[in-house]
């Protein structure tokens, strides 16, 4: 049995019915007031051609009228209303209210359970949470497909809601890639109609990029196209870093992604988490949620010529942990106190033992650092950059 409305609802119903395998359900019974024209001749227009039942319900009050009367017609109604129910016994019933008011529910939802999801340390969050943000955040977008808003704004919103799903829920365990699918129908239909024609561009210059070795830092092996052999042999079951090149020269990011355009062009709708500040151990560090295309057009792309793609990275075997004057705290644990750069021998007396592993990062180099080891990064330009983790 599906309930029609007037006006909005019946609009809203029909989008709902487009979903559906209208061969699984089947007989169909309609119901609506007998005086609504409009749900009678959009009806007429979705079921051509096919054997449905149609029932005339009256209006507990019509536009305009009485209030005083209104009780006895609204009783008339649910009088009429059971005789109905009670004559048809539907198996399912369909009706619905306006959307504005169910994403006004799904969204304190999201709200609350956002909340908890940012609250305390990430690893102590209850699954549940994040599964009921996965489901929410479904349950918003499938709001937003069958809402009569403007299609841009309504695929852009879409978009953002499945990314955030994607950063702070849970794969639903009946179908883990549902997200992820969704995420990318969205963003090829966002690379097709994306008009972007605003023109940036970075400049690469690394005539000013140090290349300096610190005090107490010896620098790290590099290896041209190694084996894979060589790499396990050498590399990884010796459990020590090294920089490998002409082993991501095939990539097209290499030269793709010099061009911000192209990046806004293919996801600049997409939602990222970024870090702002100094240093996460800084007050003014901070995280947000931004598009790529603010990211880019606020951080990244500047008026000036701009360095892209240099670190410099500093590495300190698990077995100087010792020297590295850790936080104290739980949340800060894995962290050192003492700065390599400029290191306060006065308060960290016993960093003088530790030894540092060195390199400068550059474009379409990779460094494998094992696991455990401590990193100090610096960025040394504005740059793109991949970590593959692996257990």
């Amino acid at each position: 049995m599906i309930i029609l409305g007037s006006g909005g609802h019946t609009t809203e119903m029909f989008k709902v019915l487009n979903f559906l395998d209208l061969d699984k359900y089947y007989p169909r019974v309609y119901v609506h007031g007998h005086s609504d024209l409009m749900s009678e001749l959009k009806l007429k227009s979705f079921e051509i051609d096919n054997d449905c039942k149609v029932i005339k319900i009256f209006r507990s009050r019509e536009v305009g009228q009485s209030y005083y009367t209104s009780v006895i017609t609204t009783l008339i109604a649910f009088i009429n209303a059971g005789v109905i129910m009670f004559r048809e016994k539907p198996d399912l019933i369909l009706a619905n209210e306006r959307i504005d008011c169910k994403l006004i529910e799904i969204e304190a939802c999201l709200d609350r359970t956002w909340e908890n999801l940012n609250t305390g340390y990430w690893k102590d969050v209850s699954i549940g949470h994040r599964y009921c943000y996965t489901i929410c955040s479904l349950l918003k977008c499938i709001l937003l497909e069958i809402d009569s808003r403007e299609e841009k704004n309504k695929i852009q919103e879409i978009a953002k809601q499945i990314d955030k799903g994607l950063l702070l829920g849970a794969p639903i365990v009946e179908a883990p890639e549902l997200l992820t699918n969704i995420a990318s129908k969205i963003n090829n239909y966002l690379e097709e109609t994306n008009s972007y024609k605003e023109s940036l561009k970075f400049e690469i210059d690394d005539k000013n990029i140090p290349s300096n070795l610190l005090e107490g830092c010896e620098w790290i092996k590099k290896y041209k196209s190694p084996s894979m052999e060589t790499f396990y042999r050498d590399i990884f079951k010796c459990k020590v870093p090294a920089v490998l090149e002409e082993c991501i020269s095939h990539w097209k990011a290499l030269t793709t992604w010099k061009d911000p355009n192209y990046l806004i062009k293919i996801g600049g709708m997409r939602t990222v988490p970024i870090e702002i500040g100094s240093s996460y151990t800084q007050d003014d560090w901070s995280q947000q949620l931004v598009t790529l295309s603010e990211f880019i057009k606020s951080h990244v792309a500047k008026k000036n010529d701009t360095v892209f793609g240099h670190k410099q990275i500093i590495l300190y075997h698990p077995e100087d942990s010792k020297y590295l004057y850790t936080y104290d705290t739980r949340l800060l644990s894995n962290t050192a106190q003492v700065n390599p750069l400029n290191p306060d021998y006065n308060k960290f007396p016993e960093f003088k033992n530790a030894k540092g592993f060195m390199c400068y990062l550059k474009p379409g180099q990779a460094l494998y650092i094992p696991p455990k080891w401590w990193h100090h990064v610096v960025s040394l330009s504005p740059s793109f950059s991949i970590s593959f983790w692996w257990n």
